[in-house]
């Protein structure tokens, strides 16, 4: 049992680095990640629910402070294969549909179909998963809800009759998520009273996430699902579909019992979302999971970690479960050496309400093994070093958004480590353009060598680095890579002033291709190897900067030698010396053309010479600007 509710990845976070801007704080989670990543909890085949402990001592990989970790493996009888074992339970499905406007965007530039014909796509292999037992109903909404299939029992249901109405929908109007929600679960007013049947209500969201109109507040919209779980039992599965969906409004989903949320960036995504992880997404398997400490030693009445619920999930070489770890970090003890006992109390409900409850005596490791660490299994190893990952992207993001990333005032430090961030993240700007300090660099650099060993590590305790799950903790480097050679645009700025000058312009010896190449090597310092092929743009727009700024001053020292007055009452000779001027542009390999580089020039020389008189409109063009 391995997955828990809320957030189901870290895609958002993915995507919005990769376009070159700084991601939201919440868009990064630690259940995010460790729900893309299989671990080594071993195998459970009777009980809903157990635990599998682990205990590790560990150096902060900055400050090399002795630091000691506790983790519990979930386990549970539904995971991998005994969730077709055992079997989901009946479930009444109803599945919300975004098909506003925005839906007509593809999930990328040159997708041959749009979200929501994907989606559509997704929904008929989505209902191959539902067995007779099982209710389906549909709605589908913009600024109105369309029910497209009343909630029924798939043994009546009319198959080739809903797909034909499905595929007949097309994108159109606003986006009121709130209506939606209120559509779909309205739904759900007809059934019969189910209760002690098993059966278990779900609705799945689906939405590129652009909410504008109705109530566009994350209150109100969680507010309604969150009642809708409390007091009616119907649980909601958030889908997010393309780059903008909103993590601060999904954020509060981690908050509400059997509730969880996916950002989907591909069809391909999108598709096994619904086909092979179907019956995982659906089965919320315990609530109310508590560790509790029985001798109250800890804060809060003795609650050390609480989980509103927990979903079964694929596996991985049987050992192997996706995402199927809780990781607590301890304080630190007064005696580190020899070993502590720490009791800790696990209680849950099952889904049919039953309750259980186990006392663990877990004996801790205070001494770490000749300063390298200890670790009882490589599968706290992998969560420790991924929770590190993401407590440093999290501090960098606040950092950078308040403005306190230079090595005064960073909260992640040789002195400080990369210490656990506050639980409540910052509103971030999601258009705030990616920027990493000189400190957040240095930073970067000294974690992605302590990233890389602990990698090796686990590629040897878990039989190499051939498997899909190494490679996929292997793309984390390249992210802090991309991070430490980042590039921003001031630093670019000033590269360029300082190798091109401006006789260099003026002969055209120096094109943008050349410059872009100067500014690569000036960058460009030790192992730091910089490509800016993809800010071309910033080339070519310094270059006719420059080759302007040439321009204006030429035309200014032209002007006090031939005399203000003269060119005022001359229109054929300010053309004149504006072509004259312009020569040296125009001689240039990459000039942007003759007529171009005339007009800036006589429009810089008018500038000039305010008092020239502009052509008289005729009668006609006066008129024209009028339309």
């Amino acid at each position: 049992m391995d997955c828990l509710a809320g957030a189901q990845d870290i895609g958002n976070f993915n995507v919005v680095l990769s376009n070159g801007q700084l991601p939201s704080e919440s868009s990064i989670t630690h259940e995010g990640m460790f729900n893309e990543h299989f671990f080594a909890v071993g195998s459970e085949t009777e009980k809903p629910f157990s635990c599998q402990w682990f205990t590790a001592v560990s150096p902060d990989p900055l400050s090399g402070e002795v630091e000691y970790w506790v983790g519990c493996g979930l386990r549970g009888r539904l995971d991998g294969e005994g969730i077709r074992k055992y079997g989901r339970p009946r479930l009444n499905l109803v599945l919300v549909l975004d098909i506003s406007g925005s839906m007509s965007n593809p999930f990328r530039s040159g997708d041959a179909k749009n979200m929501l014909e994907v989606a559509k796509d997704c929904v008929v292999a989505l209902i191959d998963h539902l067995t007779p037992e099982d209710s389906f109903g549909l709605v589908a909404f913009d600024t109105s809800v369309e029910v497209v299939q009343e909630l029924a029992s798939m043994k009546t249901l009319d198959v080739a009759a809903f797909k034909e109405k499905l595929f007949k929908l097309q994108p159109r109007g606003g986006t009121d998520m709130e209506l939606g929600i209120n559509g779909g679960a309205k739904l759900f007013e007809g059934l019969a009273n189910e209760a002690g049947t098993g059966k278990q209500n779900r609705m799945m969201f689906l939405t590129d996430a652009q909410p504008n109109s109705g109530s566009t507040s994350p209150d109100s919209l969680m507010g309604i699902c969150k009642a809708n779980a409390e007091t009616r039992k119907i649980y909601t599965s958030f889908f997010g579909l393309g780059v903008d969906f909103g993590v601060e409004l999904v954020e509060a989903i981690s908050h509400i019992p059997a509730c969880n949320y996916f950002t989907v960036q591909s069809p391909k995504e999108f598709k096994q979302l619904m086909d092979r992880d179907f019956d995982y997404i659906v089965t919320p398997s315990c609530f109310n999971v508590q560790f509790t400490d029985p001798g109250h030693e800890i804060p809060q009445q003795g609650v050390l970690l609480e989980i509103l619920s927990t979903f079964p999930s694929p596996k991985e070489n049987d050992d192997q479960t996706k995402g199927g770890i809780v990781l607590i970090k301890l304080k630190k003890p007064q005696q580190q050496a020899g070993e502590a006992e720490l009791k800790v109390v696990v209680s849950y409900d099952d889904a049919d309400g039953k309750h259980y409850s186990d006392e663990n005596t877990i004996a801790v490791s205070l001494a770490a093994v000749n300063g390298k660490g200890y670790y009882s299994g490589s599968a706290i190893r992998k969560a420790i070093a991924l929770a590190r990952f993401v407590n440093i992207m999290k501090w960098w993001i606040r950092d950078t958004s308040s403005g306190k990333s230079d090595a005064s005032s960073a909260s992640v430090s040789q002195a400080a480590g990369v210490p656990v961030p506050p639980v409540d993240p910052l509103k971030g700007n999601s258009w705030t353009p990616l920027a990493v300090s000189k400190h957040y660099k240095a930073a970067f650099a000294e974690f992605l060598s302590h990233y890389e060993r602990e990698l090796e590590a686990l590629a040897d305790a878990e039989g190499g680095e051939e498997s899909e799950d190494h490679q996929h903790l292997a793309e984390h480097t390249q992210k802090l890579l991309g991070l430490i050679n980042n590039v921003s645009a001031e630093e670019i700025d000033a590269s360029m002033h300082a190798v091109l000058t401006d006789e260099e312009v003026e002969s055209g010896s120096v094109d943008s291709q050349e410059l872009r190449k100067r500014v690569e090597v000036a960058l460009g310092t030790g192992t730091r190897a910089v490509d800016l092929a993809d800010k071309q743009y910033c080339f070519d727009q310094e270059v006719k900067r420059r080759i302007k700024e040439i321009l204006v001053r030429k035309l200014t020292a032209a002007v006090t030698a031939e005399g203000e007055n003269n060119l005022r009452a001359d229109q054929s000779k300010r053309e004149a010396l504006a072509e004259r001027i312009a020569g040296f542009a125009l001689a240039r390999k990459d000039s942007a053309g003759k007529e171009q580089w005339q007009r800036i020039a006589l429009s810089e020389l008018e500038k000039l010479l305010p008092t020239v008189q502009q052509p008289k409109k005729g009668l006609i063009d006066q008129l024209k600007g009028w339309f």
